[in-house]
C-alpha cells in the first residue's frame, strides 16, 4: 500500500511539473501585433499611387484606427496572459512541492507512540 501510495504521489508531482513548465513556456509566447498592409489603392513603386476616399476622408483612415486599436487591446492582452501563466505556474510548483512532502511523509510512515507507564 505504501508503494502504491508514493508511486501516486510521485505520478502527480510529475504531472505537476509538466503542467507548470507549459505554463512558464506560454508566458514567454506572446500574441502578435496586428501588421495592416498596403492598400489595394495606393500603387507604391509605379510612380503614381491613387487615393479613393468618400466624402472627403481616405478609406484607409478607419481601417488604420481599428488596427491601432486592436494592437492596444492584443498589448493589454498580452500582459494579462503573461501574468495569468506566471501564476499558474507558481501554482504548480506548489503543488509539486506539496506532492513531493505527501510523498515523503507517505514513505516515512507513521511513527510508534511513545511507550506510556501507567501505574
Amino acid at each position: 500500500m505504501k508503494l502504491a501510495l508514493t508511486i501516486v504521489w510521485l505520478a502527480l508531482a510529475v504531472i505537476f511539473g509538466a503542467l507548470g513548465r507549459f505554463h512558464w513556456l506560454e508566458a514567454d509566447r506572446p500574441m502578435p501585433a496586428f501588421e495592416p498592409g498596403e492598400s489595394a489603392y495606393e500603387v507604391s513603386g509605379s510612380g503614381f499611387q491613387v487615393k479613393i476616399g468618400v466624402s472627403g476622408t481616405a478609406l484607409d483612415q478607419p481601417f488604420r484606427q481599428f488596427a491601432d486599436d486592436l494592437n492596444a487591446w492584443i498589448e493589454v492582452r498580452n500582459r494579462s496572459a503573461r501574468t495569468a501563466h506566471r501564476q499558474a505556474a507558481g501554482a504548480c510548483l506548489v503543488g509539486v512541492v506539496a506532492a513531493l512532502v505527501a510523498m515523503g511523509l507517505g514513505l516515512r510512515g507513521p511513527r510508534d507512540p511513545e511507550p506510556t507507564i501507567r501505574t
